[in-house]
């Protein structure tokens, strides 16, 4: 395992695990009174179309993953659908 995530865009991170994907949604914000960098997991209205293409590219992303786990695993299924173990 990495200690890098898998997958990174403005709003989602996945890290991948022994247990599987974790994912989180939050987004980052500049606290004015404090100057400070916050993260929040709640969004406006206004920012459900850049949203939505976070989600977009994610499912991109697990599309891709799970082609690439089901060629690794058709690679052990021999001419007639038997699996092989090396």
């Amino acid at each position: 395992m990495s200690n890098r995530p898998a997958f990174k865009n403005k709003y989602i991170t996945v890290w991948d695990s022994n247990w599987g994907l974790s994912i989180t949604i939050e987004k980052s914000y500049k606290d004015k009174k404090t100057d400070s960098w916050k993260k929040s997991n709640k969004f406006f209205s206004n920012e459900l179309p850049a949203l939505k293409e976070a989600i977009s590219e994610l499912e991109a992303f697990l599309k891709e993953k799970e082609e690439g786990v089901s060629q690794v695993v058709n690679d052990f299924v021999n001419d007639d659908g038997v699996e092989e173990f090396l």
